[in-house]
């Protein structure tokens, strides 16, 4: 993500995700690497994973909030 290179993040931590399910951060950063890329679907497809394994995750409510509101 430093790299601003968005594909390559998400993909790195989409297999996070696979090979680590309950790990939070890496839903965390991967709704991040999809904010990046304006892909807002993705992003509160992510985050709705960190809000299911950590509902009290810090700023998760307010970016989840806002990412929900570029769907509209």
């Amino acid at each position: 993500l430093r790299a601003r290179d968005s594909a390559a993040a998400a993909e790195a931590l989409w297999a996070c995700t696979v090979v680590q399910p309950e790990r939070v951060e890496c839903h965390w950063e991967l709704g991040w690497a999809h904010w990046l890329a304006g892909d807002w679907a993705k992003v509160v497809a992510a985050w709705e994973q960190v809000e299911k394994r950590a509902p009290a995750h810090a700023e998760l409510a307010e970016k989840l909030a806002e990412a929900r509101s570029q769907l509209a």
